[in-house]
């Protein structure tokens, strides 16, 4: 059960957001996602289904199923299938040493993300925390702040 909840939760993120799209009250023009751990993996397939309708994604500290050995590197790549799907620009952002989700799925994301020439950053942080405390919080926070600010002015022809 476990191993199908990102997919079921996926399936809620779709629902609350079909909802929003019928709701004249929702500004659905700047649309992101931000998931941690299994939420990552929640935002990943998210956004997959959301295709061109979400404007930005970040993961932190991505709980990638089955990244456990290089023997099983091939599938794990390939249970991220989805990822072509993604058009929305990617911030990635894990503990290089975290113990409750391996940094190495963040990079195989990434590497998978970078192949398809799908915008991404990976950034990594010399901790062992998982939850981001301290200054890696405000830093990854300001990260994801400035990243969804500018994608926002980009959208809206600030930037060009």
């Amino acid at each position: 059960l476990q191993a199908s909840s990102p997919n079921w939760y996926a399936r809620d993120v779709l629902g609350i957001i079909n909802v929003l799209e019928h709701n004249e009250s929702a500004n659905m023009e700047h649309l992101f996602m931000l998931g941690h751990s299994m939420g990552a993996e929640v935002t990943l397939h998210a956004a997959a289904a959301l295709k061109g309708r979400l404007k930005g994604a970040s993961i932190w500290s991505a709980s990638v199923p089955t990244a456990a050995n290089s023997a099983t590197q091939q599938a794990e790549i390939g249970a991220y299938s989805q990822l072509d799907n993604i058009y929305s620009p990617m911030n990635i952002h894990h503990a290089k040493n975290d113990p409750t989700t391996a940094f190495k799925g963040s990079t195989m994301i990434a590497s998978q993300l970078k192949q398809l020439g799908k915008p991404r950053k990976l950034y990594r942080y010399m901790s062992t925390n998982h939850l981001f405390t301290g200054e890696n919080l405000q830093l990854a926070i300001s990260r994801d702040i400035a990243f969804f600010r500018r994608i926002m002015l980009i959208q809206d022809g600030a930037i060009k």
